[in-house]
């Protein structure tokens, strides 16, 4: 597990319970174009016979917080899925 790092005024961190399946996709760069890689996570979702089944997570990986350019920043999107 990556070490939980203290809360700022921009950013609050939290620990998740653990999902047992799930679709995921690194998106790096800007937030505006987190689309795209929903678009390809959920078109793998649907072409593979599985369903959504929790609510999904986004989590800020490097951000604003730590990097000058958004080029560089770095979101996991985590989808918890089954089977159908």
């Amino acid at each position: 597990m990556t070490e939980k790092k203290a809360d700022s005024e921009k950013v609050k961190f939290r620990v998740l319970p653990e999902i047992p399946e799930a679709a995921c996709i690194f998106h790096r760069g800007p937030y505006d174009t987190l689309p795209q890689s929903y678009a390809v996570v959920l078109g793998f979702i649907e072409e593979n016979g599985f369903e959504i089944c929790g609510n999904i997570r986004e989590s800020y990986i490097d951000g604003i917080w730590n990097k000058d350019d958004s080029k560089d920043w770095l979101t996991e999107i985590q989808i918890p899925v089954r089977r159908i």
